[in-house]
């Protein structure tokens, strides 16, 4: 993940938010072109938050947020091992590089020079549309703004539900799962946070069957929730 030009990288669990919120609206509607409400008032209490207009706000802090998640660029990597008819083995490494959105449109309806009316639409772009379509994680909009006040577990929320609704047993080493989301810190500091979060979710979704034991976290046949 990296900032484009001098903006900084989006933090917290605002980003978080706004981007599993896009994502559930473009999987359910199929559209590339999200709209985000008829003013800011709208799209901060879509996402479950309380509109403030103070300085230093829910809104200001929202519209800071998608301004770097539209300024910030993301890659990922995959490698896929196989063996070839000789017995040898190949590795197969795929690298994607990407921006969340591609546009960012506003309207305004101006009468006696005051603004009587404002919609904001984003319009994502092809490589992650296509990538949100192909592999779509089903989330529910009121976990995910029940979540909110904890990052670590809305991460956990769309992490566990794109690998849940299966008959397999996926355990995944804790150490791995830090990786994952991006955590620099002692396994032993990170192991209460995640069995906290995961309790946290639970409490949402309670059909989420999956236990943390020992340096592991395991995920049993859990059915998703409907979006």
């Amino acid at each position: 993940i990296s900032a484009i030009g001098n903006q900084s990288l989006p933090y917290g669990g605002i980003p978080r938010l706004i981007i599993l919120y896009i994502n559930t609206i473009a999987v359910k509607y199929g559209t590339d072109k999200i709209k985000l409400g008829k003013n800011l008032k709208e799209f901060v209490e879509a996402l479950g938050y309380r509109a403030s207009y103070i300085e230093g706000g829910t809104n200001e802090q929202v519209l800071n947020q998608l301004d770097r998640l539209f300024k910030t660029e993301f890659s990922h990597e995959t490698s896929k091992k196989t063996f070839n008819e000789s017995g040898q083995l190949e590795i197969n490494t795929k690298q994607v590089t990407f921006k969340i959105f591609d546009e960012k449109e506003s309207f305004e309806t101006l009468k006696g020079g005051f603004t009587e009316k404002t919609e904001v639409f984003v319009r994502l772009s092809n490589t992650y549309y296509k990538e949100i379509k192909a592999h779509p994680v089903p989330l529910s909009l009121e976990t995910i703004k029940k979540l909110k006040k904890s990052p670590l577990a809305l991460d956990l929320y769309a992490f566990i539900s794109y690998r849940a609704n299966t008959r397999k047993i996926i355990p995944i080493k804790l150490e791995d799962l830090m990786k994952q989301f991006g955590i620099k810190e002692e396994l032993w500091r990170f192991r209460p946070k995640a069995e906290k979060a995961l309790d946290s979710l639970k409490k949402f979704w309670p059909e989420c069957n999956v236990v943390i034991k020992k340096q592991a976290m395991i995920i049993l046949p859990t059915k998703t929730q409907i979006v």
